[in-house]
Formats: structure tokens, C-alpha cells, sequence
């Protein structure tokens, strides 16, 4: 005899299909869904006097305890309390319109408690509360107090759309929520202004291009209303030195064996005299040294007090190999006599090295001003 088994799909689908049924639903005390799950079982089998037996019970308890429920949280003093309650008063709706659109149901409860204008309220005194919290934090007049108030505006709009003059209070909000961020040129002699204004620029433009979420902004000086800002960073080239030279020689004594030093003439025929070379080959490594220190402090604009300080370094090294002989030029290899013919090499300008000691200077800059201010 052959011994059928039944898929385990289906074994499954029967398992949870007895742990949802009315019956089960209203023993384990959940009154809601027991309700829910009457009215769907009435649609396709309006004569199960089981099931309504257990609608007209399950229902009268689901609006008890969802309503003592609401009872509770009305008593708190947190405004999250009000996402809850609007749940609950749907819930209590979605009940009564389930047992209207089911004829058996509707039969067994005729009236149906109605809470649609309770939920109204609820929304209501949600969008309020949160409103009031907004208001509230938006009259700091803080940065910190802009966000929160968008948070609780972003809140009163979850409950009633268009809520009294909740656009404008955001618009005020987004502004105030921007923490404005003066940045201060650094004060350098005036031949190296132009190199300065150039590092100054490009950090500036720096610190705009990166991504702070809307959070922030920085301003300069010729900014309008730069006095609205929150914050200062003062840039300050605390030390620095422009084209420190130091020369290194290295002397090579050269000397080179069967070269032609002259020429004799035997019989009538010129006959050329191999002899020893020598020269000495000064090879000299000039190197421009340039160097620097900024100093970059952020102060409170509200009580002048820095919040924060860092010293970055720099440095720049020009370097140009140059040489000479004295003696027979014979006597040096191919590379000491091209290094000889090129001559000394002008070093750059102190505008081109006050930038490039300056290079390394910004990146470091750069990169704790960006980090400093993602997450601020």
C-alpha cells in the first residue's frame, strides 16, 4: 500500500491558517484582529453562528482596550504619544467600516461606533503640539534651535497638511538652520599678497564644494552682512621664510689616461702623444628652501572664544644642480661636462615659492576644516 504524504506547504499554510482563526484570535485576547478576522469569515460564510458569536463579543472588547489604550498615552507628555493615538482611533474605524461593508455583520452589529472625528482631533492636537515644540525652538534663535524646529515642523505636517503658517515658520527655519561661517583673509606683507589672495581662494572654494547637506556656509569678508555669522576662521601665516638658499659642493678629482696631449712630427709624418688628463669637476646642489606655518583658529562670534585651533606646516625645496671645472675639460665624462654647459639655473620667483610651500599647507587645511564641519 502505497503511503501519500502531504506536502509541507501545505501542512504550513493550515498551521497558520488555524492560529488566525476568530476563535483562537479572541482566546489569545486579541480582540482587533479576532474582530477583523470574524468579518471576513461572515463574507464567505454568513450562517457560521460560531463566528458571529464571536464578533458580537470580540468587537465590544477591541473598542475597550484600544480606547483604554488611548486613555493612557493621553496622559503622557510626549508628543509622539499622538502618532499612536491617530493609529488607534483608525484602527476603531477600520473596524467599523469593515462590519458596514459586510451585510451578516452589519446585521449582528447595526451601529458601529464611529470615531472619525476623534482621529480628526487626535491629528489636530498633534499638528499643535508639535507646532508649539517648533515655535518654541525657532525662537532660540540658534542654528541648533533652526533644526530642531524643522524636525518638529517636518512632524506637524505628518499630521495636517498646510498647517496655520507652516511654510514661511520652514522657510525661517531652513534659513536659521545654516550655520554661517566667516572666513578671514590671512594678513601677509604685501609681496606676497597675490600668492596669499591665490591660497585664500581656493580654499574658500574648497570649503564651498564640499557636501555639508545645506548645513553650512562660508563667507568672506566682502560678503553682505557678514556680521550675521555664526563662527570665524582666522587664517594666520604665524611664521614663515621665502628662498633660504644653501649651496652643497662635491669636488671630483677627474683624471683621464691616453688622451692626445700633443703631436710630433718623425720623418715628415705627425705622430700624435698620448698622455694623462686631470681637471677637478665641482658639482654643486643649490637648494631654495622655502617653509611655513598657518595657524588656523575657529572662534564663537556669540562669546569670542575659540572653539577650536590647529597649526599646519609646509614646505617647499627648489633644488637646481649646476657644475664647473678647473683643468682639462678632457678629462670629465659626457654628463659632468652637459651639467657644466647648462649653467646655473634662476630659482622661481617668491610669489611662485610662497605657492608651493603652500600646497601641502592647503590640503592639510582642507582636510579638517571639510571633516570638522560634515557632521556639524
Amino acid at each position: 500500500m502505497k503511503i501519500k504524504t502531504i506536502p509541507a506547504a501545505i501542512v504550513l499554510i493550515c498551521l497558520v491558517a488555524a492560529c488566525t482563526t476568530p476563535a483562537r484570535l479572541y482566546n489569545h485576547g486579541d480582540y482587533y484582529r479576532a474582530t477583523m478576522a470574524s468579518v471576513k469569515r461572515l463574507r464567505a460564510k454568513p450562517d457560521d453562528t460560531k463566528v458571529q458569536e464571536i464578533l458580537q463579543k470580540s468587537y465590544p472588547m477591541a473598542i475597550s482596550n484600544l480606547q483604554s489604550s488611548i486613555d493612557k498615552l493621553q496622559l503622557s507628555g510626549d508628543p509622539d504619544k499622538y502618532y499612536s493615538i491617530v493609529k488607534m482611533y483608525n484602527m476603531l474605524n477600520a473596524m467599523a467600516n469593515e462590519i458596514e461593508r459586510c451585510p451578516k455583520a452589519a446585521e449582528l452589529i447595526p451601529e458601529p461606533t464611529d470615531f472619525t472625528q476623534e482621529a480628526e482631533t487626535a491629528r489636530e492636537a498633534g499638528a499643535e503640539a508639535f507646532y508649539r515644540l517648533g515655535v518654541e525652538a525657532l525662537d532660540r534663535n540658534s542654528v541648533e534651535g533652526a533644526r530642531k524646529a524643522l524636525y518638529f515642523f517636518d512632524n506637524v505636517d505628518n499630521f495636517v497638511k498646510n498647517y496655520k503658517d507652516l511654510d514661511s515658520l520652514v522657510a525661517e527655519a531652513k534659513m536659521g538652520s545654516i550655520l554661517k561661517v566667516l572666513v578671514r583673509r590671512p594678513i601677509t606683507p604685501l609681496r606676497y599678497r597675490l600668492s596669499s589672495d591665490f591660497f585664500f581662494d581656493n580654499l574658500l572654494e574648497g570649503l564651498n564644494y564640499a557636501n555639508y547637506h545645506n548645513k553650512v556656509e562660508f563667507l568672506e569678508e566682502e560678503t553682505k552682512n557678514p556680521e550675521y555669522a555664526h563662527q570665524t576662521i582666522i587664517l594666520d601665516f604665524a611664521d614663515f621664510t621665502i628662498g633660504n638658499t644653501r649651496d652643497t659642493k662635491y669636488i671630483t678629482d677627474c683624471i683621464r689616461d691616453s688622451v692626445i696631449v700633443d703631436y710630433t712630427n718623425i720623418r715628415g709624418e705627425r705622430i700624435p702623444i698620448y698622455g694623462t688628463v686631470r681637471a677637478q669637476y665641482i658639482e654643486v646642489h643649490s637648494e631654495v628652501v622655502s617653509a611655513g606655518l598657518l595657524e588656523v583658529k575657529i572662534i564663537n562670534n556669540k562669546n569670542k572664544q575659540p572653539i577650536i585651533q590647529r597649526r599646519f606646516p609646509g614646505e617647499y625645496v627648489w633644488i637646481s644642480v649646476w657644475g664647473y671645472y678647473v683643468g682639462d675639460m678632457r678629462a670629465l665624462t659626457p654628463e659632468q661636462i652637459e651639467v657644466c654647459r647648462l649653467g646655473r639655473e634662476l630659482p622661481p620667483s617668491e610669489q611662485e615659492l610662497f605657492v608651493e610651500f603652500t600646497k601641502p599647507i592647503y590640503n592639510r587645511t582642507i582636510d579638517f576644516l571639510t571633516n570638522y564641519y560634515y557632521n556639524y
